[in-house]
């Protein structure tokens, strides 16, 4: 069993099995190995997640929203500042 941590530090426990891919088409291998350069993560990191949505199975059930960071565009973003700032405002007419 493998350890992970998630936000807020808590720890869950996810089954886990060790696997040997054998006869990967070169052109299979040297995709992987560009997505794991483009994207930072490992060869290994890129291979499960590829078997993973290729099963249609999750790897992880979500507790938080933290595999939405980093989805939003930069002037969407921007503009959910802009709306968030604005629910922060106090009417003074209504907190008298």
């Amino acid at each position: 069993m493998r350890n992970m941590y998630i936000a807020c530090m808590k720890k869950i426990h996810i089954k886990s099995k060790q696997a040997t891919i054998r006869n990967v088409p070169i052109q299979v291998d040297e995709a992987i190995k560009r997505k794991a350069t483009q994207t930072g993560k490992t060869i290994n990191e890129v291979f499960l997640e590829a078997l993973i949505q290729g099963s249609g199975e999750r790897s992880v059930k979500w507790r938080d929203l933290s595999f939405l960071s980093g989805t939003i565009s930069k002037s969407d973003a921007d503009k959910l500042e802009i709306e968030i700032s604005k629910q922060k405002l106090i009417d003074k007419k209504v907190w008298k």
